[in-house]
């Protein structure tokens, strides 16, 4: 079975937008990415051991139309009705936490091109 196709799309773009970041601008030597399922929890972690970067600052130029990774990630989050959580400052690495809850509802499915 697969997951329903917010949940998995959700996860594909946190992860991809995440891997984006580290490459560009963490100078990380290793990443680590552990995905977990419990229960109706779904929890995708992203941890790197790069340079890390001031979270507030960040969001703040996002919001001022810089950089709208770290938004969109967050709004990915938010309309899958999960959580986005970022813990990251200078000099120690990004660890990013997203929790999703999957609910045994129908979902809608990807659209197909002939």
């Amino acid at each position: 079975d697969r997951l329903p196709f917010l949940i998995e799309t959700t996860c594909f773009r946190v992860t991809q937008e995440s891997i984006t970041n580290i490459l560009r601008h963490a100078n990380a030597s290793e990443v680590w990415i552990t995905l977990t399922f419990m229960d109706s929890q779904l929890m995708l972690e992203i941890r790197d051991d790069g340079q890390g970067f001031e979270l507030a600052e960040q969001l703040q130029q996002a919001r001022g139309g810089q950089s709208l990774g770290l938004l969109s990630m967050h709004e990915r989050a938010t309309l899958a009705g999960g959580e986005l959580k970022i813990e990251t400052q200078s000099g120690a690495g990004t660890h990013i936490m997203l929790t999703l809850t999957i609910v045994d509802a129908p979902q809608p499915t990807p659209m197909e091109t002939p």
